[in-house]
């Protein structure tokens, strides 16, 4: 094994083949840009999975291939912080508190065709609290310490009762994969549920009910994930082979081909897509699913982005809140930088964000960054003085620098089609008035 790859973390990609822009970018957006070709958009994460067993381990990127083959039974809504129905289409509390009758949705199968029903589910919470294997995931998934008890009422019901009135009730189970109870079973009998679905396992043997499958796995290179065919959300029109390609750390961004920096991503894809696209919806119904953007910060060398992100990872703030950086593309570092997996010199251009025109990293922000930056968005000067000029009319005085953020909350929400709600909360940080570019 080469020095590299002893102290360098492998960096993987994620990607989704469809046409279109990223989330968050390096490349600039042209005036009148070409068709382009379907290709994968890829976002790099910084570690390949421990396991594909989410029970037992507990890393980012088993984490998020979790998130992308299996489904649970409710799951969050970001917005609301309240919970909505997934594989459980409803459910009743007991008087006592502490009792959940869940009726299951009925027609769902899993990937290899196998009907999902309340035996699946009661398989999971035997796997999940199974003391030769009990992992991070068990430990999240007590009250008071206590494990909760599941039983079958019939094959489209189930009946979990927790150890005592708990507040957050079955918000607990957004983030509890289920797992198919014939596949698994044997495994879990044998006191080898530990060892079950590692790296080494056959893909194909590994199914679920998410959205995607598992297709291809070359260690410290690349795993690939294709569409679930069987999933309810699939465009029976879509292709057959799109997919989700981790790619080999080393490459410039360029060569890599690196479109989006993520180190949490969930499933997603991007629709720089015509309306009469049939992928369209399918990947509108997939966006839907992300949490909402909440700080924009600018970042030169790291500084402001330091200590925003010391701010909001604290136990003071929010939990949740996601945090983006914006540079201007001829100087984008710490994208450069995230995407690599450490502090990396880019080489900088002419841009009217001088103030952000920065070439490395702060080596005192680094570490905050790689920890707690969820997402990186590179804007064109271009984009910064629209933006300079839609604050002014609005009373604003920001000049291309300040107005970055909102150049930034823009292209977000051009490439991924995200729509702004009376609900929705965007902090955009301005740090300086016209009058720190008067030429801009």
């Amino acid at each position: 094994m080469s020095a590299s790859r002893r102290f360098v973390p492998i960096a993987l990609l994620i990607a989704v083949l469809v046409a279109g822009a990223a989330w968050f970018l390096y490349r600039g957006r042209a005036a009148a840009p070409p068709p382009v070709p379907a290709r994968p958009i890829v976002a790099a994460i910084r570690a390949e999975p421990r396991s594909f067993n989410r029970f037992v381990a507990g890393d980012r990127s088993t984490s998020l291939i979790s998130q992308l083959v299996h489904a649970r039974l409710v799951q969050l809504n970001h917005r609301t912080q309240e919970i909505e129905p997934a594989l459980a289409t409803k459910w009743t509390l007991d008087p006592d508190g502490r009792t959940y009758t869940l009726t299951l949705r009925q027609g769902v199968v899993f990937s290899d065709g196998t009907p999902f029903t309340a035996d699946d589910v009661v398989f999971t919470f035997a796997a999940l609290y199974d003391p030769k294997a009990e992992g991070p995931l068990a430990s999240s998934l007590r009250v008071n310490g206590q494990p909760l008890a599941v039983r079958k009422i019939d094959a489209h019901t189930v009946v979990l009762t927790m150890p005592s009135s708990y507040g957050p009730g079955l918000r607990l189970l957004s983030s509890l994969p289920i797992l198919p109870a014939h596949k698994l079973r044997d495994a879990l009998a044998r006191g080898e549920f530990a060892k079950a679905w590692s790296t080494a396992t056959p893909p194909a043997e590994i199914v679920g009910l998410g959205p995607f499958v598992i297709r291809s796995y070359t260690p410290g290179e690349r795993v690939e994930l294709a569409r679930n065919q069987r999933h309810p959300r699939h465009h029976p029109s879509e292709p057959a082979d799109e997919s989700f390609p981790f790619c080999r750390h080393g490459s410039t961004l360029g060569r890599a081909g690196i479109d989006v920096v993520h180190s949490a991503v969930e499933p997603i894809s991007t629709p720089g897509l015509t309306d009469s696209d049939p992928r369209r919806s399918y990947i509108r119904s997939v966006l839907a699913r992300l949490n909402r953007w909440d700080v924009l910060v600018p970042a030169g060398v790291g500084s402001l982005l330091q200590a925003a992100l010391s701010h909001y990872r604290s136990d003071d703030a929010a939990p949740g809140t996601v945090v983006v950086s914006v540079e201007p593309r001829s100087a984008a570092c710490v994208l450069a930088s995230v995407a690599a997996g450490h502090p990396v010199t880019v080489a900088t251009g002419t841009t009217v964000m001088a103030g952000l025109n920065c070439g490395t990293v702060s080596s005192l922000a680094w570490p905050y960054i790689s920890r707690g930056l969820d997402a990186c968005v590179a804007v064109d000067d271009a984009e910064a003085l629209d933006a300079a000029r839609e604050l002014a009319e609005h009373g604003v005085d920001a000049g291309p620098c300040g107005a970055a953020t909102l150049a930034a909350l823009h292209r977000i929400r051009a490439d991924a089609a995200r729509e702004l709600t009376p609900e929705s909360t965007v902090v955009l940080l301005v740090t300086e008035g016209s009058a720190a570019n008067p030429a801009g």
